[in-house]
């Protein structure tokens, strides 16, 4: 990775060049709404490219300007109350990018006359060159869980707690930054608890901090409260300006238009990264470096962190107003030794064919798209292969893939503001896995894609209603099936993404002709939210989730990606919180 870094600070200092940006955080709210008013225009925009969440400020600006004054047979856009309020706060939340000061909207009332001297942000310094954001970041929540699996050490009451700040800046138009600090702290529920042990029973667990990486375990119990402290941030900078931005730092990545991604999803830890971001009208194009933490198992204290490298291409095109298709490629490295030539390679289409020469090396591409067939309804997908597992039990090669499909409909019914998601995903069994420990297709023991790893098929629906501008409520449900590994006998049918495709006996002999190969899991979830916005950006959240899991035998046990199953389970659990500038904390994205 050092020489990542030599590279790096090489292209800052040697290649400034005004147009330097930040992005929206991953996670935000922002992207949905961004998405909706894109779908409410009827147009696709070739500057705000949603199909890669991490918009830049400077973009969402933009568009949102753009659509004050945008019209549809001369008619201008008909916007909700919510839109507007929406639309406004976004832009005097970023209004370092709004083309007239008086986006700016002070407060009446400063702390000490240094803060909040505007509405939405703690700190502000704005001058010809240089500004800085400052604002905390606040998020507890308070659980009861009833009906629980039982599970040594984790209460029925538990908390999650997070405090950070986050920081956003420019120099001199030539340097855009970001950082945020994090010390979390959580009890996790107990059918999370499973999920982060992994292999349960065994001394040396792989264990995980959902979303996270390295975690302080409480003794004797890790269940009982787990601490973090997470940094993330980047550094910005256009090599050519309006068209190349070279980002450097540490963070995570959404890649798709979908609840979840076969991609690349942000469900695992931030990891170490140079991303070459280049756009040319109707074309956007990015490579990304990655710095990974290969499989590991924790016992006490000691850890294994050999890092594993990968190189990600994503490409998209807006055909026409209505029609966007994407390329995808990955390639993991199956070493720990350093990052190879090869890897490093940033011309796309390149990878799929790389198994013929007989690599170890993890490939995986895919194809994407959008249709916005109306002004209140669009249609997107994935179609993702792997194609180099490396030689199979039959001496062959196999190709297994994923399928993902689905719409989202707003202003449903004529509703305004109530909108609906539903989507399918399908992924063979096999297909993220490896011959190997290393070049699988995961970083700090969790899946880069979905959450579930390969051999299942999953449907999520969502439903979305902002009846006013400052209440929200948020259903969503669940229900998936799964082939499951037999650990009794050693049996790999391709639901555990972790396991070595050399090892064990594999189930039909290593090939897939289904999406849900071997004995089936099934789950299913349901959660309610409701969200009232206090002041912008300050939430009060409550909330009810009911899960359950069904295992096809008792005293067997089964394994696939999301951990250990032995017996069948219900339980229920309800939750209140506040949150300041921060996501709520959704325990039903990784299942």
């Amino acid at each position: 990775m050092k020489r990542l870094y030599t590279l790096g600070l090489a292209l800052i200092v040697g290649h400034l060049a005004s147009g330097q940006v930040t992005y929206i955080p991953i996670g935000s709210d922002d992207h949905y709404n961004l998405d909706r008013l894109q779908t409410l225009q009827g147009k696709l925009s070739n500057n705000l490219r949603l199909d890669n969440q991490g918009v830049s400020r400077k973009d969402a600006v933009s568009f949102l300007e753009d659509l004050l004054t945008a019209t549809v047979n001369d008619k201008k856009i008909h916007l909700s109350r919510a839109d507007k309020y929406n639309l406004s706060q976004m832009i005097a939340e970023n209004a370092e990018w709004a083309k007239e000061e008086k986006t700016y909207e002070p407060s009446k009332h400063p702390l000490f006359k240094t803060f909040y001297k505007t509405k939405y942000n703690l700190f502000e310094h704005h001058s010809k060159d240089f500004f800085i954001v400052i604002n905390p970041v606040l998020n507890v929540m308070m659980t009861k869980e009833t009906n629980s699996p039982v599970v040594a050490g984790v209460p029925s009451k538990y908390v999650y707690k997070v405090n950070n700040f986050e920081v956003r800046g420019g120099i001199g138009k030539k340097i855009g930054f970001y950082a945020t600090f994090t010390d979390i702290g959580e009890q996790l529920p107990a059918f999370i608890y499973r999920y982060a042990v992994k292999d349960s029973g065994n001394s040396n667990r792989r264990i995980v901090f959902p979303g996270n990486d390295y975690f302080l375990p409480s003794s004797p119990t890790p269940a009982s409260n787990l601490t973090v402290i997470q940094a993330a941030g980047y550094f910005d900078f256009a090599a050519i300006k309006d068209h190349l931005n070279v980002t450097f730092g540490n963070g995570k990545f959404f890649i798709g238009d979908g609840i979840s991604s076969l991609f690349l999803t942000d469900l695992s830890s931030n990891m170490p990264f140079l991303r070459l971001r280049a756009h040319f009208g109707k074309l956007s194009y990015e490579t990304i470096y990655l710095q990974m933490t290969s499989q590991f198992k924790k016992a006490n204290d000691g850890m294994f962190t050999d890092h594993k490298y990968a190189t990600v291409h994503n490409l998209s095109y807006n055909f026409n107003r209505w029609l966007n298709v994407g390329f995808f490629e990955a390639m993991v490295a199956d070493n720990t030794g350093g990052i190879r030539a090869n890897v490093m390679n940033p011309v796309p289409l390149s990878y799929p064919f790389g198994f013929m020469m007989n690599a170890g090396d993890n490939s995986i591409w895919g194809l994407s798209g959008k249709i916005l067939a109306t002004r209140k309804l669009q249609f997107y997908g994935q179609f993702m292969v792997n194609n180099s597992l490396g030689k199979e039990a039959n001496n062959r090669r196999s190709n297994y893939f994923g399928l993902q499909g689905g719409l989202k409909c707003f202003n449903l019914l004529g509703i305004k503001n109530l909108d609906v998601q539903i989507e399918a995903d399908a992924v063979q069994p096999f297909a993220y896995s490896a011959n190997d420990t290393i070049a699988n297709f995961t970083n700090y023991n969790q899946p880069l894609a979905d959450p579930l790893g390969s051999n299942f098929v999953k449907t999520i629906a969502v439903v979305h209603f902002q009846p006013y501008k400052n209440i929200t409520a948020v259903v969503k449900a669940t229900n998936f099936k799964q082939g499951a590994d037999l650990v009794n006998d050693n049996t790999n049918y391709g639901g555990n993404i972790f396991s070595q495709t050399k090892s064990g006996t594999l189930g039909g002999n290593g090939k897939a002709t289904g999406f849900v190969s071997g004995p089936q899991i099934t789950g299913s979830n349901i959660s309610v939210n409701l969200s009232f916005q206090i002041k912008r950006n300050v939430f009060f959240d409550i909330g009810t989730v009911y899960a359950q899991f069904n295992t096809p035998g008792k005293n067997i046990t089964y394994t696939s990606t999301i951990g250990m199953l032995r017996n069948d389970f219900n339980t229920n659990y309800t939750y209140f919180g506040l949150r300041i500038n921060s996501a709520r904390r959704d325990y039903t994205r990784y299942y």
